[in-house]
């Protein structure tokens, strides 16, 4: 499955390159769940040409005011690369909130290229590139 691809690729990242808007990646998976499920939709849909209007970032589901989670959602299925920070498996997939008990009312933003910041969107080519090989 792609989604383990990618996983297994953010595990093995070199910051020799200095991917200097993704040094969070450097605890992956501890605290970069919306850096990685930015890094999987932008990778869909720039690398692999995924055109659903169903790509979305699911951000700032509260468990406490200071502690918040994110993942990705692709059409109606749910893909968190960073499941095992919780002690679940390494990636989470399922049809719905796959923290309902955890991290509710994540807030849905539409996954859009024209929300980043350019040299963000340069590491993530240069992350995408990686992912690629």
């Amino acid at each position: 499955m792609l989604f383990r691809s990618v996983r297994s690729k953010l595990e093995r990242i070199s910051f020799a390159n200095e991917l200097s808007c993704h040094k969070s990646l450097k605890r992956f998976p501890k605290e970069c769940c919306k850096q990685s499920a930015l890094i999987y939709l932008y990778y869909l849909r720039h690398y692999l040409g995924f055109q659903s209007d169903g790509l979305c970032l699911l951000a700032d589901a509260e468990i406490t005011k200071d502690i918040t989670h994110a993942w990705s959602r692709v059409d109606m299925i749910h893909v968190d690369l960073t499941g095992d920070q919780f002690g679940k498996g390494k990636v989470v997939v399922s049809e719905e909130n796959p923290w309902p008990d955890i991290y509710r009312d994540p807030k849905e933003f539409p996954f859009e290229k024209e929300n980043f910041w350019e040299p963000y969107e340069k590491d993530l080519k240069r992350i995408c590139e990686y992912i690629k090989t």
